[in-house]
Parts: C-alpha cells; sequence; structure tokens
C-alpha cells in the first residue's frame, strides 16, 4: 500500500521516504515506479528493520538530520501462526515489532518532531500516525496482572488473537502518549486502513489450505481497494487536525476506543503498559525519553 500512499501525498511534499523491514529491493522497485510518476519528488528508501532497536535508532538518527519532516505514518506489522522469540530482546516476534518496537519508533520520532516544530520548520504541528487495527474490538485481553508477560507467554498463542492484542496495546499506550504530548507540537493518532486487498499482511512462508486458498477469496470479496485504505491513511494525517490527537481513526472518522479502555479495570492496566513500556523502552533507547519528548 506504500505506492499507493506515496502518489495521495506526493503533492504535499517535497521528499518522500518509503520504509521497508529487511529488504531494499521492493522498496526500490516501488521508488523508481513513483520517481517516473513524480520526476519532481524525491523518492528516498531507507533500510529499517524494526525488530532490531539498533536499526531503529539508526533511522532516526537520519530522520534528525532532515530539514523538515510534515508527516509520518508508522504502518510496519505482521503476523505469525506460530510462537516465535526475537533473538536479541526475547520477546514474542508479533508482540515485539507490532507494539514494543513500534512504540519506540513512535517515541523517538515524535521527539525528532517536536524540537523541528520549535525550530520553525514546519508552519503547523506535525502529525504522526501509527498504523491499528479494528481487530483491537476482538480483543479479550484481562485488565488484571502484568502485560509483558501474559504478551510473552506461549501458552494460548493463536495467531489473529495476538495480533488484535498488540494493537489493542498500541491504540491504549498512544492514548496515554497524547496526554503527555501537546498537539500544538506533534498530533499523533493511530489509523485503520481497514482490510485491504493486495497487501503482504499475514502471509506466511509456508502457508496452510486456508491461508494459501480461503483467505485470498474471502480478503479479494470483502477488502477494500489499495487506494481506498491508502485514503484512510491521508484522513489520518490531514482530515482531523488537532482534535484528532490521541483518536482512532476508521472509515473517515474519529471511532470510538475499544470497550475496556472505559473502565476503572482497564485504566488500571493502561497505567501498568504505561509503566512497562518505558522502562523497557528507557533500556532500549539509552536516553531519556522523558527528558527529550514531555517536557515543555
Amino acid at each position: 500500500m506504500s505506492a499507493e500512499l506515496e502518489k495521495d501525498l506526493s503533492w504535499e511534499s517535497s521528499m518522500l521516504g518509503i520504509i521497508y523491514k529487511q529488504l531494499l529491493a521492493p522498496g526500490d522497485a516501488t521508488a523508481e515506479k513513483l520517481r517516473k510518476e513524480f520526476p519532481n519528488v524525491d523518492v528516498q528508501v531507507w533500510l529499517l528493520d524494526m525488530a532490531d532497536y539498533n536499526s531503529i535508532e539508526a533511522f532516526v538518527k537520519r530522520c534528525r538530520d532532515l530539514d523538515r519532516i510534515d508527516y509520518v505514518i508508522l504502518n510496519a506489522g505482521t503476523q505469525s501462526g506460530t510462537f516465535g522469540r526475537h533473538d536479541k530482546t526475547g520477546y514474542e516476534l508479533v508482540f515485539q515489532v507490532n507494539y514494543i518496537s513500534t512504540m519506540l519508533l513512535c517515541l523517538l520520532l515524535a521527539s525528532v518532531l517536536k524540537n523541528k516544530n520549535h525550530a520553525g520548520k514546519t508552519a503547523n504541528p506535525p502529525v504522526l500516525t501509527i498504523v491499528g487495527s479494528d481487530t483491537m474490538y476482538l480483543s479479550k485481553f484481562a485488565a488484571a496482572g502484568p502485560v509483558f508477560s501474559r504478551m510473552d507467554d506461549p501458552t494460548g498463542y493463536e495467531k489473529m488473537k495476538n495480533y488484535a492484542d498488540s494493537k489493542l496495546l498500541l491504540m491504549i499506550f498512544i492514548r496515554q502518549l497524547a496526554e503527555h504530548i501537546n498537539p500544538d507540537d506533534v498530533i499523533i493518532n493511530v489509523c485503520n486502513p481497514g482490510l485491504v486487498a493486495g497487501t503482504g499482511l499475514g502471509k506466511s512462508p509456508n502457508p496452510g489450505f486456508a491461508e494459501k486458498y480461503v483467505a485470498p477469496i474471502f480478503i479479494k470479496a470483502l477488502g477494500r481497494t489499495l487506494q481506498s485504505g491508502a485514503s484512510n491513511y491521508i484522513h489520518a494525517l490531514l482530515g482531523e487536525g488537532k482534535r484528532g490527537h490521541g483518536s482512532f481513526i476508521s472509515d473517515w472518522a474519529i471511532k470510538p476506543y475499544a470497550r475496556l479502555s472505559y473502565t476503572k479495570e482497564g485504566n488500571d492496566m493502561a497505567e501498568r503498559l504505561w509503566q512497562e513500556t518505558m522502562e523497557e523502552l528507557r533500556f532500549a533507547s539509552g536516553r531519556g525519553i522523558e527528558q527529550s519528548l514531555f517536557a515543555q
């Protein structure tokens, strides 16, 4: 969906970055098409491995060196039919990529965007949108107990359950984060493109019968086009402004949070999630994120 998104944004930006996990070749191919269609736009492909903290730090450093950044979309995500751990962090891979690493990248980039805004590099508050999913409404993640250890437990692991849980936690954390960030500095929200046909999400190297033959028919019949999915991203960037700060944006409108977020138990869990996440990311980033991002 990156190509469709870049086409829609091309009139807004003088430089566009396409981000691919690990492999540059797919990004290069997409970039070449965009360069031919929009010769006046500087399209660049940067390597980013969302499972590697060092890669995330290196990517943010390159962003810090840019003159200005108006819009950022974090759309990395993964699913897996089997439980597996990251060889460096030790966390379950879907939880690592969809939540922990995405939140690290979000926090570091939000700090970069805030600094560029304060330096007068942007006319309006920059917008940072993170791609979520309405599968969060299906999550049955219990509010009681520590969060990280339960997400990291192989007992009862299921592909869609853990994906939905990771997206629920993402929205809960972003809602908390937005309360610490002034929308005059950075606007941050979560966007749901919906079920979109033609993406690689959920595909495995050794698919079973249902994934190989049944799922493609279902997605083709019910899924949105790439253009429609990308337009939800554009709405999250341009359509809601400051009123969308901390919101879940889906179907081109601000939508309710998951039911858990409106309960005392859910609010208590959100506080635990915040503490566990910030503790992990202090270690991962090697710097005081709060000092650079939350200071007024």
